[in-house]
C-alpha cells in the first residue's frame, strides 16, 4: 500500500520538510529561536504537540468561576487605578451582573488603553485575595459597548516555548502552517499502512495533526491523563515510537551483515582473566561471572557483538570491561574505552590501570585535552603503529585522524550521552571488519523498557552489588533545618571525610525565593572555618572541571559543591556524605546516581535530601521511596509510576533516548505493540521505514541522546 495522502495537490517546492522560513514574518532570528525548540522544518511544528488547552469556547459568570480554575468572563470596568505599595501595581475591577472580580497587573505598559466604563471579554485564573475573588495578569481583550462577545470555536493551544517566542507568535505560526496544511499546498504524507491503523484505532495522520492543535470543544479531557491516552495524540505518539523502533533495527541489520574479528576464548585470554581475576581485593558477585561469560562468547564469533551492559551504581561494571579488554588484548588487538567527559575519561583509565597493573608490558594510554600538541601527535602516531593496547578518551576517539590498525573493541561508558548515530558510525570499518561493541550505563532502564528501548542490542544486566558495598543511608529533612546540617557536615569533613552538596541551579537568577544555586551555597560554606571548599558546575571549561575533581580526589578538597554535573561516573572512595537541595524536583533515578557517589570505599555513606515545604503527594510519595529503596532498577520503575504530568522540572529520564513527543512515563504501554508493528511494517511495507525514520529522526542532531 502507498502512503496515504492529505487532501489537495501540493504545491512544487513546498512539502511538509520545507523550512520554516517559508512561513510569512518568520525571519533569520526567529528561525534561529525556534531552533532552540528542535523546530526546522513545517512538519516539526506539526509534531509540536500543545502542554495544555485554554477552553474560550464558553463564557461564565463571575460567580460560576470556581478558585484555581481558569475561566472566561465578560464585563465592565468599574475601577481603574494604579497602586503604588511594595510595588508599582495596577488594580483594576470587572463588574457582571452577578458580582466583581478584581484584576491586578504588575507589569501593565501594554494596557495603557484600558480605561473604567470600558466592556472587556477577561481570561485568567481565579484565587481567592484579601478582597475577594481576583484574577492575577489575566488576558483582557476590549470590546466594543454591545454584541455579543465573540468566542473561540476550537480550544486555544499552550504550547511548550523558548525565550523571545511568545505564545500568540507561536499560535500564528502554527496557524499558517496548518492552513497550508488544510489548503493542500503542503503534504503530511499518512506512512503508516491503513490495516495498522484500523488495528490501533487511530485516526490517519492528517486528521490526528489537526483535531491536536484545534481540537473542538470536548474532545479532549481536562485530565492530563485521560488527555494523553486520546487515539489523536497516541496515534502521533506511535508514530514516532515506530520510528526509533526502526532506526534500532536498521543498526542491528546492518550488523549482523558486517563481520568482526573474533577473539577467542583461548588458554591466553584465560590465563589473562584469571590474573585479573586474583589480583582484585574482591570477588566476583554471580551477576558478574554470568554477564562475562556472555560477552567472552559474544567475542569468540566473527560476528560483531553489540551489548548493552545495565547496572545498578556500584555493581561492578568497569571490571567487567576490563576483563572484556583482556581478551582483546589476548588476541593481539587494540582495545578503545570512551566517556563522555573528561573527567569520566581519566577515572576509567585509572580503574583500568588498576585492573590490568599486573601487565606491566601493556600500554593503556589516555586521550585528553590536557595533552600538549607534541604529546597528542605523539600518541596519535603510536596508536597508528599499533604501540597502544587500550585508549581512553572522549568521542574525540571517534574523529578523523586517529587510526586504529588493529581495534577489535570498543567499550563505551554512559552510551547514552553519545547516542544511536555515534555508535552506527563505528559499524563503518575502513576495511571488512568492524569492532564489537560493548556499551555501558549506570542509569537502569525497567527490563520492561530494555528490550524495546535497545532493539539494535543485546541487553545484560548486573542486578547485584559486590559484596564490600553497602546502601547508602538516606535521610529527608526540610531545609528549615539547613544550620544544623551544615553544622554536621562541617564536623564530619574534620574527622577526614569527604563530603558533596548539591544544588539545582547554577547561579541566583536561575533560583526562585525557595531553592538555593550552587554560587549561593558556595558563598555561604566558604566561609566554614577549617574546611576547603570547592565549586564545579556544568559551565566551568573543561579543564577547571578535570583540575576542580582531581582535587576533591586528592583530598585538597573537603567539601565540594556542585550542580548535578556529578551525577554519574565521579569516584572518590573517601567521599562519605552527600547533602541534595530541593530533592523533590528531582526525578527517584537521578537521586539514586547521586547518591551512589558516596560509599563507595570502606566507610558507609549517607545521603540528606533537603526540600522545601510544603510538599504534593506525589513529591512526599517520591522522597519516601527514595529513603526506603536502594535497588536501581525498582526506582526507575517507581520513577515512571510517579511521574506526574508537569511534577518535575526537567524530570526526563536519564538514559532514555531524546524524543519529540513520547513520554515514557505515560507512553510505555505502546512498547511492544509498537516491537510487533515494525515486524509487519517491514515485512509488508519496507519502503515506507527509511521515511517514517527520515521524518522522526533526520540528521545527526535529533539522532543522538546527548
Amino acid at each position: 500500500m502507498g502512503p496515504e495522502r492529505a487532501p489537495g495537490k501540493g504545491v512544487a517546492g513546498l512539502h511538509s520538510d520545507s523550512p520554516l522560513n517559508v512561513l510569512p514574518g518568520l525571519g533569520a532570528r526567529r528561525s534561529e529561536m525556534l531552533a532552540r525548540l528542535n523546530l526546522h522544518r513545517l512538519q516539526d511544528l506539526y509534531f509540536h504537540l500543545p502542554l495544555r488547552y485554554l477552553d474560550k469556547t464558553r463564557l461564565l459568570q463571575i460567580r460560576e468561576l470556581r478558585h484555581g480554575k481558569e475561566g472566561l468572563v465578560c464585563g465592565v470596568l468599574a475601577r481603574h487605578e494604579i497602586l503604588i505599595r511594595r510595588r508599582r501595581m495596577l488594580e483594576l475591577v470587572l463588574q457582571d451582573d452577578s458580582g466583581p472580580l478584581n484584576l491586578r497587573f504588575f507589569h501593565f505598559a501594554h494596557l495603557s488603553k484600558l480605561r473604567a466604563g470600558q466592556r472587556v471579554l477577561c481570561y485568567g485564573t481565579l484565587r481567592w485575595g484579601n478582597q475577594g475573588p481576583e484574577m492575577i495578569h489575566p488576558e483582557l481583550r476590549i470590546l466594543p459597548p454591545k454584541g455579543p462577545p465573540p468566542l473561540e470555536t476550537t480550544l486555544t493551544p499552550v504550547y511548550p516555548t523558548t525565550e523571545g517566542i511568545s505564545q500568540y507568535a507561536l499560535r500564528g505560526y502554527l496557524g499558517n502552517a496548518l492552513r497550508l496544511l488544510r489548503q493542500g499546498t503542503v503534504q503530511l504524507p499518512e506512512l503508516l499502512p491503513r490495516e495498522l491503523l484500523e488495528q490501533q484505532g487511530f485516526p490517519p495522520l492528517y486528521s490526528a495533526i489537526l483535531q491536536v492543535h484545534t481540537p473542538p470543544p470536548g474532545l479532549l479531557s481536562e485530565d492530563p491523563g485521560a488527555r494523553r491516552a486520546h487515539p489523536v495524540i497516541q496515534r502521533i505518539v506511535f508514530e514516532e515510537l515506530l520510528a526509533h523502533n526502526l532506526a534500532l533495527q536498521r543498526i542491528k541489520r546492518q550488523a549482523k551483515q558486517s563481520r568482526a574479528t573474533a577473539l577467542p576464548n583461548s588458554e591466553a585470554a584465560g590465563t589473562a582473566r584469571d590474573e585479573l581475576l586474583a589480583q582484585l581485593p574482591f570477588k566476583l558477585t554471580n551477576s558478574q561471572r554470568k554477564v562475562s561469560a556472555e560477552i567472552q562468547q559474544n567475542l569468540a564469533r566473527p560476528a560483531p557483538m553489540m551489548r548493552l551492559l545495565q547496572g545498578d551504581v556500584g555493581s561492578g561494571k568497569t571490571v567487567v570491561a576490563a576483563i572484556a579488554v583482556s581478551q582483546a588484548i589476548a588476541a593481539g588487538r587494540q582495545a578503545a574505552v570512551m566517556a563522555p567527559t573528561g573527567v569520566l575519561a581519566r577515572q576509567l583509565h585509572q580503574h583500568l590501570q588498576e585492573c590490568l597493573a599486573h601487565r606491566l608490558e601493556l600500554r593503556i594510554e589516555l586521550l585528553s585535552s590536557a595533552l600538549t600538541r607534541k604529546q597528542r601527535a605523539d600518541l596519535l602516531a603510536r596508536i597508528a603503529a599499533g604501540e597502544s593496547d587500550v585508549v581512553v578518551g572522549t568521542h574525540s576517539l571517534l574523529q578523523e585522524g586517529i587510526h586504529f590498525p588493529r581495534l577489535a573493541l570498543v567499550v563505551i561508558d554512559e552510551q547514552h550521552k553519545f547516542g544511536v548515530q555515534q555508535r552506527f558510525s563505528l559499524l563503518g570499518g575502513k576495511d571488512d571488519t568492524v569492532p564489537h561493541q560493548l556499551l555501558m550505563s549506570a542509569t537502569p532502564i525497567p527490563r520492561t523498557l530494555a528490550v524495546c528501548l535497545y532493539a539494535d542490542l543485546d541487553v545484560s544486566t548486573l542486578d547485584e552489588l559486590p559484596t564490600h558495598r553497602r546502601p547508602v543511608e538516606t535521610h529527608v529533612m526540610p531545609n528549615g533545618r539547613r544550620a544544623a546540617i551544615t553544622k554536621r557536615v562541617r564536623e564530619i569533613c574534620l574527622e577526614g571525610n569527604q563530603a558533596f552538596w548539591i544544588c539545582g541551579a547554577i547561579e541566583e537568577s536561575e533560583a526562585t525565593p525557595r531553592r538555593r544555586s550552587a554560587e549561593q551555597a558556595y558563598a555561604e560554606l566558604r566561609k566554614l572555618p577549617g574546611l576547603n571548599v570547592g565549586l564545579l558546575h556544568g559551565r566551568m571549561k573543561n579543564q577547571e572541571k578535570e583540575n576542580v575533581m582531581e582535587r576533591f580526589k586528592q583530598r585538597e578538597i573537603d567539601l565540594l559543591v556542585a550542580t548535578t554535573v556529578v551525577e554519574v561516573g565521579v569516584d572518590v572512595p573517601n567521599a562519605t556524605l552527600m547533602l541534595i537541595e530541593d530533592a523533590e524536583n528531582l526525578g527517584l533515578s537521578q537521586l539514586h546516581q547521586l547518591r551512589g557517589r558516596v560509599g563507595r570505599g570502606r566507610k558507609a555513606g549517607t545521603c540528606v535530601l533537603l526540600y522545601a515545604p510544603p510538599l504534593t503527594s506525589i513529591a512526599r510519595q517520591r522522597l519516601d521511596a527514595i529513603a526506603h529503596e536502594h535497588n536501581g532498577f525498582k526506582i526507575a520503575e517507581q520513577d515512571l509510576l510517579q511521574r506526574g504530568p508537569g511534577e518535575l522540572h526537567g524530570s526526563r529520564q536519564t538514559g532514555m533516548p531524546r524524543t519529540r513527543v513520547v513520554d515514557f512515563a505515560t507512553d510505555r504501554h505502546l512498547l511492544p505493540q509498537v516491537a510487533k508493528s515494525a515486524k509487519i511494517l517491514l515485512a509488508e511495507h519496507p519502503e515506507q521505514a527509511p521515511q517514517l525514520i527520515a521524518r522522526w529522526l533526520p540528521d545527526e542532531t535529533i539522532y543522538t541522546n546527548a
